[in-house]
């Protein structure tokens, strides 16, 4: 029996309630801000900022969604790949809060948007989160991690679970314990987007698909966004491309600023219930703590299973393969159920772990590098963002000050990371 069915669409394009087309943009237009890219970061600034009054438009090459925030898992949560230990370290305590704050008002960002606007196909639930720990190493660093939650920030919704109810809420006893924390969910990342989108409309923001950015050049006081069939005269320019930066040359230097890490995703076909109900009966998301990330949530009696580890430019059958088998040791009781739907996307991953919301100059600001934890962070950038953009100064620290320059050396990237992920797979696999 083919386990792996071959799919073209995404399980979050199979089951989209609601889709919006919107024109190409042609012509000359002065505008106040032209919002680059159609994700979460692009909408969510389109929105605030046309809140706040400012004439907007934003210029999505393909469609809205297309890119990796419409392929994402869907996980909301305040957590970043740089921990709040080693950024205290780093950076100082205060810099440490400020992250940590930053991470729980993106979560409350989500929640608010959803319920303002009344996106009840966004299928949201503040389920929780379990990081589990696959080591003995890995569930003392998880302590570690709930110790300077609970001192420095006052912060008691993570708290240590022990191997049983870890396997009680997961459904597997593949680890040792873990976190579970209360501030955190998941929902229909494709559904959400559109839902930004309409709101965005509603508010006063024009959004335009199919409309590539080709230059981008600061004159005086101004910025002109040129595109295939027309020309903007913009006050400001906001980029949120993130890892499609390399679409066009427009977005070439951010294109250099980050690095582009495929995370693949399958979805089993709907489980009868004997067998859905021993996975994630708690209904929450989980991921573990390997240095490839392996996460997973039960949507419809589907079970979602996605991970990183693909460095390929297409969809990666081997990386499929691989997802079926790992998802397989961890819930046996799903050997032999088909795969319907499999698909990709790309993250940005940046050198210190984490997002940016910066300059670039004094009419273009970035907003981008998520590295995979983008439905919440990237949703608070464009809050934050468009706070920026009216004199408002949101407290947001080291996301806004640290450098964020073209990689040295960047074509020497790409290699290395392949290599780097053929070690951490090998680590991975004896769980080291």
């Amino acid at each position: 029996m083919n386990i792996l069915i071959p799919s073209t669409l995404s399980l979050w394009s199979a089951t989209s309630t609601s889709s919006q087309a919107f024109p190409v943009f042609e012509g000359e237009h002065t505008i106040d801000l032209v919002v680059v890219g159609g994700g979460f970061a692009g909408l969510s600034t389109a929105l605030h900022a046309a809140r706040k009054g400012m004439s907007c438009m934003l210029l999505e090459a393909h469609e809205v969604g297309f890119g990796g925030s419409g392929r994402s898992g869907g996980l909301v949560s305040g957590k970043f790949r740089a921990s709040f230990q080693a950024v205290m370290a780093q950076h100082g305590r205060e810099a440490a809060l400020q992250l940590h704050a930053f991470g729980k008002k993106a979560v409350d960002c989500v929640e608010q948007l959803i319920s303002e606007h009344n996106m009840t196909d966004a299928c949201y639930s503040r389920s929780g989160y379990i990081t589990a720990a696959h080591s003995s190493a890995a569930m003392k660093g998880l302590q570690t991690a709930v110790n300077w939650l609970e001192i420095e920030a006052l912060d008691h919704s993570s708290r240590l679970i022990d191997a049983e109810e870890t396997a009680a809420a997961l459904g597997t006893r593949s680890y040792l314990g873990g976190v579970f924390n209360t501030y955190a969910g998941h929902l229909h990342p494709l559904n959400y987007l559109r839902g930004l989108a309409r709101a965005a409309t509603v508010a006063g923001a024009q959004i335009f698909e199919h409309t590539p950015v080709r230059s981008i050049e600061e004159n005086g006081g101004w910025v002109t966004v040129v595109t295939d069939q027309g020309r903007i005269i913009a006050k400001q320019v906001l980029i949120s491309t993130d890892a499609y930066s390399n679409l066009t040359s427009a977005t070439k230097r951010l294109a250099r600023s980050i690095v582009p890490f495929r995370s693949s995703i399958i979805a089993t076909v709907p489980l009868n219930n004997n067998v859905a109900s021993t996975i994630l009966p708690r209904g929450v998301v989980a991921a573990d703590t390997k240095r490839l990330l392996r996460w997973y949530r039960k949507v419809d009696n589907r079970l979602i299973f996605g991970g990183r580890g693909a460095f390929d430019k297409d969809n990666s059958p081997a990386a499929f393969s691989r997802l079926y088998r790992q998802m397989q040791d961890i819930f046996p009781q799903v050997e032999g159920q088909r795969i319907e739907y499999s698909w990709s996307g790309l993250v940005a991953m940046t050198l210190d772990y984490l997002p940016h919301i910066v300059r670039q100059s004094d009419r273009v600001m970035i907003a981008a590098g998520f590295n995979g934890s983008g439905v919440a962070a990237a949703t608070y950038a464009g809050a934050c963002v468009a706070d920026l953009l009216t004199g408002v100064q949101p407290q947001i620290g080291i996301l806004q000050s640290l450098a964020f320059n073209p990689i040295p050396a960047r074509s020497l990237i790409d290699p290395g990371v392949r290599m780097l992920t053929a070690y951490y797979q090998f680590l991975d696999s004896w769980n080291l």
